[in-house]
């Protein structure tokens, strides 16, 4: 990823000192007043997830890949903070936006990565000139909705992330580089790499668990049926007494270490660690695999088992050893979001659906492709409503 985080030298996840600080700072205040910790946010994400289960109720049963309806709803979801509008599933604009922001599919491999200079060969075998030229297009689709926004900006009344950035940048010096509109573009792609692709692949992986495990799906649906009932979606009110969903949330973030590398760190400074010294500048990789597989920490780590963060009296427990989000101070801002999302999206599409396998002596692997995430090969299954 080195490749790709120099290419990102803004925003929020490539950046650095007090240029990263003020970019976090503004956007988790940002995005705590848009939704972050509020009942607007989960409103928000019911309305997404009505649409998710009404198309998957279109496909009458029938074998389909959840994939990009998945993405097209965690999207939405972001949509509506940044920009203060979901948008249709068929909307043009919409599938424009998702097209290009789709970096699991359209980012440089690893190769170019590692070694940049591949960049200036012939042709574009590497994806890298692709890459570069989405990132372009979608800068300028940015810059686009933030004129937009220009236009109608009401400083009593902001409505999303992009007024909340209008609204700020005079109370800075105006070469503060943070507040230029060249670092919102970043702030918003970030938003959407980091909230749509890792949300959008944990349902993806949580539904291969369920395929490949389906007294776990009858469980859950009971502790569903028992706790929320079936006239009603669950809500977030319900996660405290849904300890099996969470601890199967949990297990899927856990056992799938959808980014097993975090995000790169670097050293302000020569610093002596356990021995080791490691110089100034260098960058740091933090190894989550190291710990979301460590056996003392996780017995049988290979194994699939929402039952190790449940305790003897079958409540939920031990949520703190999974350091899915990363640790530290740079730590995912969308974790709230994205739990949220996880939970909503997964435990009303268990209480509607069942998931059936296309062919039950071909399930899908639990082996994945690493990419942007680390995320499991394309597959079908079929959803069947529950009478």
């Amino acid at each position: 990823m080195q490749y790709i985080i120099r290419v990102f030298t803004k925003g929020l996840l490539a950046s650095s000192g007090e240029h990263w600080k003020q970019s976090r700072t503004f956007s988790l205040t940002a995005l705590r007043e848009f939704g972050f910790g509020k009942k607007s946010l989960e409103s928000k994400i019911k309305e997404e997830v009505d649409v998710f289960l009404d198309v998957i109720g279109q496909q009458n049963g029938k074998p389909f890949d959840i994939n990009a309806l998945a993405h097209s709803s965690v999207s939405n979801v972001i949509c509506s903070i940044v920009f203060g509008q979901r948008f249709d599933h068929d909307d043009k604009d919409f599938k424009w936006l998702l097209s290009k922001i789709d970096l699991q599919s359209a980012s440089p491999t690893s190769l170019v990565n590692t070694f940049p200079v591949l960049r200036f060969l012939p042709g574009d075998f590497f994806g890298i000139k692709t890459f570069l030229n989405n990132l372009t297009e979608l800068r300028g689709y940015f810059h686009t909705s933030v004129d937009k926004h220009k236009k109608v900006f009401d400083s009593n009344s902001p409505q999303d992330l992009i007024d909340a950035f209008i609204k700020e940048r005079p109370k800075h010096d105006g070469d503060d580089p943070v507040f230029k509109y060249d670092n919102l573009d970043f702030i918003i792609l970030h938003l959407f790499v980091a909230g749509t692709e890792t949300t959008t692949t944990t349902i993806r992986w949580s539904i291969v668990y369920l395929l490949r495990n389906p007294e776990i799906q009858v469980r859950l649906f009971r502790e569903i049926e028992s706790v929320v009932g079936v006239s009603r979606l669950p809500t977030v009110a319900d996660r405290p007494n849904l300890h099996y969903c969470e601890a199967f949330i949990t297990e899927v973030l856990r056992r799938c270490n959808i980014v097993p590398l975090s995000v790169p760190h670097g050293a302000l400074k020569d610093i002596d660690f356990r021995g080791y010294r490691i110089p100034k500048g260098c960058t740091i990789l933090p190894n989550l695999d190291s710990i979301l597989s460590d056996p003392e920490l996780f017995p049988n780590p290979d194994k699939f088992d929402p039952n190790r963060f449940l305790d003897a009296e079958g409540k939920f427990c031990g949520a703190e050893k999974v350091v899915a989000f990363s640790l530290g101070r740079r730590v995912c801002l969308g974790e709230a979001l994205a739990r949220m999302e996880m939970f909503l999206f997964l435990t009303s599409f268990v209480q509607r659906y069942e998931v059936v396998p296309v062919d039950r002596d071909d399930l899908p692997s639990e082996e994945g492709i690493f990419g942007i995430t680390y995320g499991p090969h394309p597959y079908k299954f079929r959803a069947i409503p529950r009478g």
